[in-house]
């Protein structure tokens, strides 16, 4: 019997890397595990491995969270967990970043953490309680030379993470929490 027996998780970036290690160590302890990506090939077999489900999610769309919740919740019932983990990398300095870059990442690492929030925390109200991870680093709270799309995601993780509780009052207990990688 795992921790986590009966509950729902949804893991964002879930296709490889720490994404695909949260799904499976989710998965281990007995959550149902919805893995979400837009790398289709490789989020697949990571449900498959872990027996869950997997989804396409462009973290920018609202209207691919709206479906990707509507599956989850079709599958195996409102979300009880949410790791916020889509993120990208983009290795630059303001002088050089092109504005499209910029915008670009800003949608990916900022917009998708906001939104998965946002429609998670509804489905989350439902059940009546939740918990909402992002994930962040050191990166966040020093700032790294020349990665600013790294620095301004996990701030902004970190930040989310300060400011959501208070935002989601009155609707069940719903926890963020911030959860740290090692610095590099």
């Amino acid at each position: 019997m795992g921790k986590l027996d009966g509950k729902v998780a949804l893991v964002t970036g879930g296709a490889k890397g720490m994404g695909a290690s949260h799904c499976a160590a989710l998965a281990a302890e007995g959550a149902s595990v919805v893995v979400c990506d837009v790398l289709d090939e490789l989020g697949a077999a990571v449900a498959k491995e872990i027996g869950g489900i997997y989804l396409n999610l462009d973290v920018t769309s609202e209207s691919d969270w709206t479906a990707a919740v509507a599956a989850t919740q079709k599958a195996y019932g409102p979300i009880d967990i949410l790791i916020n983990n889509a993120g990208v990398v983009g290795l630059g300095r303001v002088d050089t970043t092109e504005l499209d870059e910029w915008n670009r990442i800003i949608g990916i690492n900022l917009t998708g953490t906001f939104l998965g929030i946002r429609y998670c925390a509804e489905s989350m109200k439902e059940a009546g309680s939740g918990v909402i991870v992002n994930i962040s680093s050191t990166a966040g709270l020093v700032g790294y030379c020349e990665d600013l799309a790294r620095n301004e995601k996990k701030a902004f993780a970190a930040l989310m993470g300060r400011a959501m509780p208070v935002q989601v009052e009155g609707g069940g207990e719903i926890r963020l929490h911030f959860n740290s990688e090692p610095a590099r």
